[in-house]
């Protein structure tokens, strides 16, 4: 820094420093205190001019501040009387605002002596400080979970008005999260109340880049879409009315990042062109660095050109902003009152669909909401239980300063005095424990955040930042405040002659405050319970979950999903021989057992649903909705499925055979209820793909789709036999232990057929079984850490007040055993009082969790939220606890 600028930040900061005291003391000694200050910060070393810098600043502070306000509103009057090397601050006789010191004395006196006290300690210190620090920190990292999902609004302009519209499906009664571009547009022009209306969807696509072909995330969306988010683009144009028409050219928007990695930031990147989906795309433009829509993801958008405008595919979503003129309320009313007519998809004629609204944010975090507020609840139960262990070790220690109470008060200090000493010990602890605790976060919650971001709404921006350190040193003040507060009101209030007797050891303290930490351990107990038995259920669960019978064998089951693109594969031929032939390769292979092709592949396959007739059914009737599966007649060997009646597909299920269809057992009991299934036929489909199919074989139930999902009715048709499902996926078993060599084999052998084309993914399905499982294992995990942790502070403190009392009533038992009491009557003596608070504090838990558990309702599999089995495990484990926590004081004492 040029000798120029120092100069100027020197005189700032003397200026500074000169604004801290009175005028009077400015005009009178401020030209001397500059020169000699600033002479001293000139003369000095790089390292001793930091050190003048702060002290100086420090002194002034405490110098200029106690001139200014420690003589109350005669202050100025005070420092024109005030002669620095003749009349001391301290000695002024105008009154203080806090007994004889100064405000800023005192208060350095306090967290001096406060400080002192704790060292004294030092195993109390740790102990109530890595308390507090574990609470602390377990609710800063959940607290920023909260904040960044929930609490931080949209990356747009007055995010809030940002609307979508949901259809409301009259014939299955539910809301379509995704609808046709036709009714889209029907909504868009019936709506009033929102400006800027389009639609968009997110797809994953192929896009050929200089480093090969890959699967991306990518957004389309129409021109009124990023208008209404307030997009402005960094170069380029965003997307217009024109680039919406079915035959217009197509055009793409990067982001920042992706213009970064595979451009290299060029600007001359306008105009060029890319494939997607082996089709070209012209750059009209770059989004600027940090802009995501919806969410963390897509890399780029595309222009609505070329894509399905027809009214039987819902794939769209909507979006809008709220007019200048409407208000939430006047918006959903209006949109209470929209009806439109669309044609039924059951049926002839038209049916009347509504609409129902909801802002953009609650349509990305609507469904993780409950289940942040769960954890939030539960991370401040423990923080609780861990402020009433604090609180209890505070009354203990309180009790056995009782004579130096008394002591402080025969000698004058008043109830206000005491009270801010022992206020700022406690307040200094929670300084403490919040630094202690922040750390603690930093290292757990990339942990807790990378395991969230995989299933979390705006996962990206998960991690601790300013508003979490900020939350942290807000909660520690506090923290620190509250576990002080009670201990401090009851210890400012000793009984002077009681405390100035009071011996050393042997008394059992006041009944007021055995009576007050016997309630702090019943609230422990009581909130443990809570928390343990709740986790336990979601343990439970996930234990049934893992558990689940999937019907078929999923070690070394891989997934092959090649995506040839759609323009270079556009003949239904080219396509057939692709698979064909990748087929073939297959079979050679070295780690290979067998494969099949499917358009279902397990947990990542197309859903497809079909309506079904029984054989005598009048088909004027609604049918039956099944899902159907076009398989070869390998499939069932790759799953190791064998038949439970009839026969499975085979070879000879081919065109000019008779059509065949196999059943799961759902559909067979369903339609068919006690009579065999075998020799019936199911009449499928309606208009031009209606077929009728004979029943040659039973299956069992198949879980395909998710560990959750219901199993529904089910038909298994043979690929052969339905010419028009051309795009089959593959299904592949590996040789024992071979799945992550045959997975490479297939990647390489994918490129050799045709560089250009992408695996979506050949995942072992024990991975994406794991994957399917990663939020309930979450929630489960987390809940059981808070669980844990709580049954360990609620022990700790159940120890921790059988000890004191054990401590305190030494003199009273060795007295009881001098009379004739034997160490079982000692034993059973203390323990039965131990056992009594447990208790009282179980059975409150116990009412609390019954309370409490229909919460965690909807995340439990099959389990009732009453389990009496987790409850009653709960109850043991907090009983067995809390009776070792009793032993040991109880065997201590009877000694």
């Amino acid at each position: 820094m040029s000798d120029d600028k120092s100069g100027i930040l020197l005189r700032a900061y003397l200026r500074l420093v000169l604004l801290l005291y009175p005028p009077e003391f400015r005009r009178r000694h401020g030209d001397e205190l500059q020169r000699l200050l600033g002479q001293d910060i000139r003369t000095a070393g790089l390292r001793q001019r930091w050190y003048l810098l702060w002290a100086g600043l420090a002194d002034a502070v405490k110098g200029g501040l106690g001139l200014r306000f420690a003589g109350g509103p005669a202050g100025g009057a005070r420092a024109r009387r005030l002669k620095p090397s003749r009349r001391p601050i301290a000695h002024s006789h105008r009154p203080p605002l806090w007994g004889r010191a100064s405000m800023f004395d005192q208060l350095q006196q306090d967290f001096a002596y406060a400080f002192r006290n704790l060292v004294r300690r030092p195993g109390w210190t740790l102990a109530a400080g890595a308390t507090l620090a574990l609470g602390i920190g377990a609710t800063t990292v959940v607290f920023s979970l909260v904040n960044d999902v929930l609490l931080r609004p949209l990356p747009y302009p007055d995010s809030e008005r940002l609307v979508q519209l949901r259809a409301y499906d009259p014939e299955r009664q539910r809301l379509r999260e995704v609808i046709s571009y036709p009714l889209c547009q029907s909504i868009g022009e019936a709506q009033q109340a929102l400006q800027d209306f389009g639609c968009y969807a997110v797809n994953t696509n192929t896009v050929e880049l200089q480093s090969g072909a890959r699967r991306l995330l990518t957004g389309v969306l129409t021109w009124q879409v990023l208008r209404a988010v307030g997009a402005e683009p960094l170069m380029g144009r965003l997307f217009n009315a024109s680039d919406d028409q079915p035959d217009a050219p197509r055009a793409v928007l990067l982001s920042f990042g992706f213009w970064q990695e595979h451009f290299g930031g060029q600007r001359e990147v306008l105009g060029q062109t890319m494939q997607i989906e082996g089709t070209p795309y012209t750059i009209v433009g770059v989004m600027p660095r940090g802009f995501v829509f919806p969410d963390y993801g897509p890399g780029l958008w595309v222009s609505m050109a070329g894509r399905p405008r027809t009214a039987n595919i819902n794939w769209l979503r909507t979006l809008g902003r709220l007019g200048p003129d409407w208000t939430h309320a006047q918006a959903w009313a209006h949109f209470d009152a929209l009806r439109l007519e669309v044609p039924s998809r059951r049926a002839e004629g038209s049916v009347e669909v509504t609409v129902r609204p909801a802002t953009l944010k609650e349509t990305l975090v609507g469904e993780v909401r409950p289940q942040l507020w769960i954890f939030l609840a539960a991370v401040v139960a423990v923080l609780l239980i861990a402020c009433i262990n604090v609180a209890n070790l505070l009354l203990s220690r309180m009790a056995g300063r009782t004579r130096e109470m008394a002591l402080r008060c025969a000698l004058g200090a008043g109830r206000r005095r005491l009270l801010a000493q022992m206020l700022s010990e406690t307040t200094l602890l929670g300084l403490l424990g919040g630094a202690a605790g922040l750390a603690a976060a930093l290292l757990i919650g990339s942990v807790v955040h990378s395991m969230a971001s995989d299933f979390v709404p705006r996962g990206h921006l998960l991690g601790l930042d300013g508003s979490a350190y900020f939350f942290a040193a807000v909660l520690s003040l506090t923290v620190g405040l509250l576990v002080g507060i009670l201990p401090a009101l009851r210890a400012s209030r000793p009984d002077l002659n009681a405390g100035l007797r009071e011996s050393a050891r042997g008394s059992a303290g006041s009944l007021r405050h055995n009576r007050l930490r016997a309630g702090l351990v019943v609230a422990q107990i009581a909130l443990a319970m809570v928390l343990l038995a709740n986790a336990g259920l979601l343990l439970r669960s996930l234990q049934r979950l893992a558990s689940t019978d999937l019907g078929y064998r999923s070690a070394d089951l891989l997934t092959v999903r090649p995506s040839p693109p759609f323009a270079r594969y556009r003949n239904p031929e080219s396509m057939r021989s692709f698979y064909a032939d990748l087929r073939q390769r297959l079979e050679g292979l070295p780690h290979l057992e067998a494969a099949s092709a499917t358009a279902c592949v397990p947990m990542g396959g197309v859903h497809m649903q079909e309506n079904a007739w029984p054989q005598g059914q009048d088909l004027e009737e609604p049918g039956e909705s099944v899902d159907a599966q076009i398989v070869d007649p390998d499939f069932f060997r790759v799953l190791g499925v064998s038949s439970l009646r009839g026969r499975l597909l085979t070879a000879g299920d081919r065109p000019g055979a008779p059509p065949v269809v196999v059943v799961n057992e759902t559909l067979a009991r369903r339609f068919f209820g006690q009579d065999p299934a075998l020799g019936s036929r199911l009449t499928v489909g309606r208009g031009q793909s209606q077929r009728e199919l004979e029943i040659v074989g039973v299956v069992p139930d198949l879980q395909l789709y998710g560990l959750t999902s219901p199993i529904r009715p089910m038909i298994f048709e043979a690929l052969a036999q339905r010419p028009e499902q051309s795009y089959p996926d593959m299904l592949v078993r590996a040789a024992p232990g071979r799945a992550a060599d045959l997975s490479r084999e297939i990647k390489n052998l994918v490129h050799s057929l045709d560089p250009g084309i992408p695996l979506v993914g050949q995942p072992a399905l024990q991975d994406q079984l794991s994957g399917h499982m990663a939020e309930d294992r979450f929630r489960s995990l987390l809940l059981a850490a808070f669980g844990v942790t709580a049954l360990l502070l609620a022990v700790i403190g159940v120890y921790g007040v059988m000890a004191y009392g054990v401590t305190r009533r030494t003199q009273e038992i060795g007295v009881r055993m001098a009379l004739g009491a034997r160490r079982g009557q000692i034993l059973a003596w203390v323990i039965r009082r131990g056992l009594l608070l447990t208790a009282v504090g179980l059975a409150l838990g116990l009412a609390g969790t019954l309370a409490t558990s229909h919460l965690l309702e909807s995340y439990l599999h099959q389990l009732s939220p009453h389990d009496q089995l987790t409850y009653a495990s709960a109850l043991t484990l907090l009983f067995i606890a809390a009776l070792m926590a009793t032993y040991l004081p109880a065997r201590r004492a009877s000694r």
